[in-house]
Protein backbone atom coordinates (compact mmCIF):
# COMPACT_ATOMS: atom_id res chain seq x y z
CA UNK A 1 0.00 0.00 0.00
CA UNK A 2 1.19 3.44 -0.57
CA UNK A 3 0.54 7.09 0.40
CA UNK A 4 0.20 9.36 -2.16
CA UNK A 5 1.74 12.76 -0.81
CA UNK A 6 3.59 16.10 -2.14
CA UNK A 7 4.48 17.46 1.15
CA UNK A 8 1.23 16.82 2.66
CA UNK A 9 -1.15 14.13 2.49
CA UNK A 10 -3.37 14.16 -0.43
CA UNK A 11 -5.28 11.68 0.09
CA UNK A 12 -5.24 7.91 0.49
CA UNK A 13 -5.21 4.98 -2.35
CA UNK A 14 -8.49 3.42 -3.52
CA UNK A 15 -8.69 -0.08 -2.94
CA UNK A 16 -8.35 -0.51 -6.87
CA UNK A 17 -4.54 1.12 -6.76
CA UNK A 18 -3.68 -0.48 -3.55
CA UNK A 19 -4.64 -3.80 -5.58
CA UNK A 20 -2.79 -2.89 -8.62
CA UNK A 21 0.09 -1.19 -6.26
CA UNK A 22 -0.01 -5.40 -4.79
CA UNK A 23 -0.09 -6.64 -8.24
CA UNK A 24 2.86 -5.07 -9.31
CA UNK A 25 4.99 -6.54 -7.05
CA UNK A 26 6.36 -10.64 -7.20
CA UNK A 27 4.94 -11.55 -3.95
CA UNK A 28 4.60 -15.23 -4.75
CA UNK A 29 7.88 -16.20 -2.61
CA UNK A 30 6.63 -14.21 0.05
CA UNK A 31 3.68 -15.91 0.01
CA UNK A 32 5.03 -19.57 -0.40
CA UNK A 33 8.16 -18.07 2.11
CA UNK A 34 4.41 -17.74 4.60
CA UNK A 35 2.67 -20.36 4.38
CA UNK A 36 5.66 -22.67 4.97
CA UNK A 37 6.37 -20.63 8.29
CA UNK A 38 2.87 -20.93 9.15
CA UNK A 39 3.23 -24.99 8.78
CA UNK A 40 6.45 -25.13 10.79
CA UNK A 41 4.93 -22.86 13.76
CA UNK A 42 1.20 -25.13 13.40
CA UNK A 43 3.98 -28.20 13.80
CA UNK A 44 5.79 -27.19 16.82
CA UNK A 45 2.42 -25.85 18.62
CA UNK A 46 0.94 -29.42 18.10
CA UNK A 47 4.59 -30.78 19.18
CA UNK A 48 4.29 -28.53 22.13
CA UNK A 49 1.40 -29.53 22.65
CA UNK A 50 2.08 -33.19 22.66
CA UNK A 51 5.03 -32.73 24.76
CA UNK A 52 3.04 -31.26 27.53
CA UNK A 53 0.33 -33.99 27.57
CA UNK A 54 3.42 -36.44 28.25
CA UNK A 55 4.77 -34.24 31.39
CA UNK A 56 0.73 -34.06 32.88
CA UNK A 57 0.12 -37.97 32.10
CA UNK A 58 3.54 -39.09 33.50
CA UNK A 59 2.98 -37.30 36.85
CA UNK A 60 -0.78 -38.43 37.02
CA UNK A 61 1.10 -42.39 36.28
CA UNK A 62 3.65 -41.73 39.23
CA UNK A 63 1.08 -39.55 42.01
CA UNK A 64 3.28 -36.35 41.63
CA UNK A 65 1.16 -32.87 41.74
CA UNK A 66 -0.74 -31.54 38.65
CA UNK A 67 1.57 -28.91 36.39
CA UNK A 68 0.59 -25.32 37.44
CA UNK A 69 0.04 -22.55 35.02
CA UNK A 70 3.98 -21.91 35.18
CA UNK A 71 4.38 -25.10 33.41
CA UNK A 72 7.59 -25.40 36.00
CA UNK A 73 8.72 -28.62 35.13
CA UNK A 74 12.37 -30.89 36.52
CA UNK A 75 14.91 -31.30 33.80
CA UNK A 76 14.28 -35.11 33.81
CA UNK A 77 10.95 -34.51 33.23
CA UNK A 78 11.38 -32.19 30.51
CA UNK A 79 14.29 -34.36 28.52
CA UNK A 80 11.77 -37.68 29.21
CA UNK A 81 8.94 -35.58 27.53
CA UNK A 82 10.96 -34.92 24.23
CA UNK A 83 12.46 -38.20 24.25
CA UNK A 84 9.20 -40.17 24.80
CA UNK A 85 7.32 -37.46 21.78
CA UNK A 86 10.30 -38.54 19.39
CA UNK A 87 10.06 -42.05 20.50
CA UNK A 88 6.28 -42.81 20.66
CA UNK A 89 4.25 -39.46 19.12
CA UNK A 90 6.79 -38.46 16.06
CA UNK A 91 5.34 -39.67 12.63
CA UNK A 92 7.83 -42.23 10.64
CA UNK A 93 8.62 -43.60 7.42
CA UNK A 94 7.64 -47.09 6.96
CA UNK A 95 6.82 -49.47 9.93
CA UNK A 96 9.84 -48.94 12.48
CA UNK A 97 10.23 -51.27 15.49
CA UNK A 98 9.62 -50.55 19.11
CA UNK A 99 13.81 -50.85 19.20
CA UNK A 100 13.79 -48.60 15.66
CA UNK A 101 12.04 -45.93 17.28
CA UNK A 102 14.12 -45.38 20.46
CA UNK A 103 17.34 -45.60 18.31
CA UNK A 104 15.76 -43.06 16.02
CA UNK A 105 14.58 -40.83 19.41
CA UNK A 106 18.52 -40.62 20.31
CA UNK A 107 19.75 -39.80 17.32
CA UNK A 108 17.38 -36.88 17.52
CA UNK A 109 18.67 -33.41 17.57
CA UNK A 110 15.50 -31.75 19.44
CA UNK A 111 16.67 -34.94 22.31
CA UNK A 112 20.08 -33.87 21.96
CA UNK A 113 19.15 -30.69 22.58
CA UNK A 114 17.08 -31.20 25.33
CA UNK A 115 19.67 -33.60 26.75
CA UNK A 116 22.33 -30.76 26.69
CA UNK A 117 20.24 -28.42 28.47
CA UNK A 118 19.11 -30.48 31.27
CA UNK A 119 23.23 -31.41 31.65
CA UNK A 120 23.89 -27.95 31.38
CA UNK A 121 21.32 -27.06 34.13
CA UNK A 122 22.90 -29.29 36.33
CA UNK A 123 26.37 -27.85 36.51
Amino acid sequence: MHIQKTGILERAPTPQEDIESLESLDLAPSVAAIASHVRMMTQRAVETEAIIRRVIHERMQTGRPDLTDELVVTGWEAYNAVQGYHQHDATRRGNPSDIERALLALDNQQVARAENLVFEMAL
